[in-house]
């Protein structure tokens, strides 16, 4: 993985969360003031209808700013998503993975258990930085997860002679699989889109 990845996706996060901060103690500042502000211009006879005019402004121009960054942070999410997919798919040693897999199946002594350390992995497979590792069906695959809770991907290597399933078999024994069954086609995307991805998975070329 990149080192500057998921910078990008935290950054936009952050400022969002700042700015909802900064907005809602500047409502509640306007709201005080207007308490005290009405309460004079009700004493002097005069009306509120600019206040309340600049209060709808304010709320508007928040919610506003609110849509804006959350298009903007779910724009960055899919394209960062779709390259990783990519990566998996187009930019990976298909046959590496799949020596790499059947070795730490066949390991019982070095991965004993079902879930497997990320650090404990073979470099093929850590240098990639997935979610998490798991054996499935009394060691007969491995599943090397590179999603989570929002949309699941990654490999599932197969141990010999074992009939594999997925989204797509890439060599015989290794399969990519996705949540919603579809393969992202080898393509880049705009030039917007390449100006703010974000790798979540390793660097492509």
């Amino acid at each position: 993985m990149d080192d500057a990845s998921g910078w990008l996706s935290m950054f936009i996060i952050l400022v969002f969360l700042i700015f909802l901060i900064l907005t809602a103690l500047a409502i509640v500042a306007v709201l005080l003031s207007i308490v005290f502000i009405g309460k004079a211009l009700i004493s002097f006879g005069r009306p509120m209808r600019p206040i309340r005019t600049s209060i709808w402004w304010t709320l508007g121009v928040y919610i506003i700013c609110c849509v804006l960054l959350i298009v903007l942070w779910c724009y960055t999410f899919s394209a960062d998503l779709d390259q990783s997919q990519r990566y998996l798919l187009y930019h990976t040693d298909h046959k590496a993975i799949l020596e790499a897999g059947r070795a730490t199946i066949s390991d019982t002594n070095l991965y004993p258990a079902e879930y497997i350390e990320i650090g404990s992995l073979p470099k093929v497979f850590a240098d990639m930085k997935p979610s998490y590792a798991t054996f499935n069906g009394d060691r007969k695959s491995l599943w090397i997860e590179f999603g989570g809770g929002h949309f699941h991907y990654g490999f599932t290597i197969y141990a010999e002679g074992e009939k594999g399933i997925g989204t797509k078999e890439l060599i015989p024994g290794l399969w990519y699989y996705a949540e919603n069954n579809e393969i992202v086609p080898d393509t880049k995307g705009s030039a917007l889109e390449d100006r703010i991805r974000v790798h979540r998975v390793g660097t492509p070329p």
